[in-house]
């Protein structure tokens, strides 16, 4: 990764494709690993957190997923 000036990081595009796959098969992870999962991520960190983690997961890859997809008319 490469830092700009702007605080902007300049990420090769495998890596953001690898992160992205990770961050969608975590979201999958956490919405259908079961009670067992939900009631450790509750008993460790609080009741809210497993919702929390869907949602910012959700969050973060959907802003990947916009940042890496070339739309038509641009290059």
């Amino acid at each position: 990764m490469i830092g700009r000036l702007d605080g902007h990081l300049l990420v090769h595009p495998e890596l953001a494709a690898e992160l992205l796959e990770l961050l969608d098969l975590l979201g999958e992870v956490l919405r259908h690993g079961g009670g067992d999962l939900l009631t450790d991520i509750a008993d460790r960190y609080h009741p809210g957190m497993h919702a929390h983690l869907v949602e910012v997961i959700d969050t973060h890859a959907s802003q990947l997923r916009r940042a890496t997809t070339i739309h038509k008319g641009h290059k």
